[in-house]
């Protein structure tokens, strides 16, 4: 009956789990789904199993064939806890999320009750972005300048003409306190200087949505104060300084 149906998928899932090298993300997240629906299902059959075998005369039958389906079921998970080795030997003997998908949980600072003032990412995928808000370094003061380059042209008996010749720095300046004890910690500046030390670009993202592009971060200035014992600061001051990478335009 469908009992036996059931052993017979199974069987035949679990020959086919061990013969496969590799598998995919999504054929992993399938997998764990496919495993847990079968160790609900060995739990609904044994409340079943127990419910007929007051009943009927014929349950050493069935106890038989769910002992072959609990066989079979274990394959599939010894051959799904294998892929998960090859992998990552330390995932050997169980089966987390996190062997077959990317870690999809946002950072803590990322998910807060309040906007964001600005955020960094690096143009590098796997690298974390850095969210200026109440938790971690907020800013009081925005600042930007933004030059456009004019060369002066001598005339004889007249005044001196300009002439356009480029655009020039596009800054943006950023002021503002962080008070370790109240919120964010005394390691946000050196976050910063560490995504700074990589001398890559960085694209900047306002709280309201609005893109600014790629910049380079140039200085962090820190100014500590209201020091207690050990030099620790109640209050750090902090100035950063961006200014545009210059995108090339594409396709022109």
């Amino acid at each position: 009956g469908p009992l036996n149906g059931a052993i017979r998928d199974i069987t035949g899932a679990a020959s086919e789990l061990e013969n496969i090298p590799f598998i995919g993300p999504a054929i992993g997240a399938k997998l764990q789904r496919t495993m847990r629906g079968i160790n609900v299902a060995q739990a609904k059959v044994g409340q079943v199993v127990a419910m007929y075998g007051r009943a009927t005369s014929a349950v050493s039958q069935v106890q038989e064939r769910i002992g072959t389906l609990k066989e079979q079921a274990s394959k599939a998970s010894a051959a799904i806890n294998r892929v998960a080795g090859k992998i990552n030997p330390s995932l050997g003997n169980i089966v987390p999320t996190g062997s077959f998908a990317s870690q999809t949980t946002p950072a803590p600072e990322a998910v807060k009750p309040f906007p964001h003032l600005l955020i960094i990412q690096p143009l590098k995928p796997e690298a974390q972005p850095y969210y200026f808000n109440l938790d971690t370094a907020a800013f009081d003061e925005l600042r930007r300048q933004t030059a456009f380059r004019w060369a002066g042209q001598e005339r004889l008996t007249r005044s001196i003409a300009q002439q356009a010749v480029g655009l020039g720095d596009d800054k943006l300046s950023l002021k503002g306190s962080i008070f370790p004890g109240f919120k964010g910690g005394l390691k946000q500046l050196n976050t910063l200087r560490s995504m700074g030390r990589n001398l890559q670009p960085l694209s900047l993202t306002t709280g309201y949505g609005e893109v600014l592009g790629n910049w380079c971060l140039l200085s962090v200035d820190e100014e500590q104060s209201n020091l207690l014992a050990g030099g620790i600061p109640r209050k750090q001051g902090f100035s950063l300084e961006f200014v545009s990478y210059g995108d090339d335009l594409q396709n022109v």
